[in-house]
């Protein structure tokens, strides 16, 4: 009998761990299926934007009765893909490689903007001195009319990646400032106090409360810089003397529009194809993170 119970009360082999590993394989394919379906559904409303968009530009077309020469139909916006373009390339080699130069510099300057923004964020959250003074100049910034210094800071700095990252930089940092600044504003005084009473630390309270409850947030920021950057790296191409990005591009494809119009059209459908693609990236990331995902969720 005594046998029988110690084999009754001993638990199975792999003991906790084979309860412990179906649970993790489960939560695993349990994220797995949310980010194939929000990938999914990404692409379903992109494809569905798309043909709306061309449905529309067909309406229009026949309402106003514009010459092809001026608007052209969308079915030859995208035969110009396969045209040879000035390079020796098609126009979709030629665009391809021009998108993926954008890329880069829009990459570079989310990457530093959002770090500077976030570091900037908890300093204003954390500190009231710091901000009261800074938090409003922060928001203040916003509003400065980058399209209109953009190219005056290029020839002032230069044509390089690094002022192209600068400007994107730029325009990151100040959504994803506000973004943390206000999400960590946010989290339960309760918790803090919880936090203060188990005896934690600002640094522990900080990383083990309130950015994981301020996580929502400064997705929302994410998202909306990861627009802003492409926006940016997009300006800084444009002025003269830049051969290379989308921006260039379209600069070179609107002189020659009233020969060739469907060249400024593939440029600004590869611009905007750029913005989606890196907000949607951000989105897929937010769907790893499960903090990011309780709280203020904007889908």
């Amino acid at each position: 009998m005594a046998d029988a119970g110690a084999a009754l009360a001993a638990p199975p082999h792999g003991g906790v761990g084979s309860v412990a590993k179906p649970a993790t394989s489960g939560a695993a394919a349990s994220r797995s299926r949310r980010i194939t379906a929000a990938w999914g559904r990404a692409l379903l409303y992109a494809l569905l934007f798309v043909l709306a968009i061309c449905a529309l530009w067909e309406l229009a077309k026949v309402v106003t009765q514009t010459n092809d020469q001026l608007m052209p139909h969308s079915w030859d916006i995208v035969k110009q893909l396969g045209e040879p373009a000035t390079r020796g390339e098609t126009w979709f080699q030629y665009l391809a490689g021009n998108w993926v130069i954008t890329l880069r510099n829009a990459l570079v300057g989310f990457a530093v903007g959002s770090l500077g923004g976030l570091l900037l964020g908890i300093a204003i959250a954390r500190n009231r001195l710091v901000g009261a003074a800074l938090l409003p100049i922060t928001t203040l910034m916003q509003t400065i009319p980058i399209v209109a210094i953009g190219p005056a800071l290029v020839l002032f700095l230069g044509t390089g990646w690094v002022t192209k990252a600068f400007i994107a930089a730029f325009l990151t940092f100040f959504p994803v400032t506000v973004a943390t600044a206000k999400g960590i504003a946010q989290t339960s005084s309760d918790s803090v106090d919880l936090m203060r009473v188990c005896a934690a630390g600002p640094l522990q309270t900080l990383v083990k409360m309130q950015l994981p409850s301020a996580l929502p947030m400064i997705f929302v920021g994410l998202e909306t810089a990861a627009g802003m950057a492409v926006i940016g790296a997009i300006v800084a191409e444009l002025p003269f003397g830049t051969k290379d990005g989308l921006g260039a591009t379209i600069l070179t494809s609107w002189q020659f529009y009233t020969i060739e119009p469907t060249p400024l059209y593939l440029a600004a459908v590869a611009s905007c194809a750029l913005g989606a693609f890196v907000v949607f990236s951000v989105r897929a990331v937010r769907t790893l993170i499960p903090a990011a995902e309780t709280q203020g969720s904007t889908r």
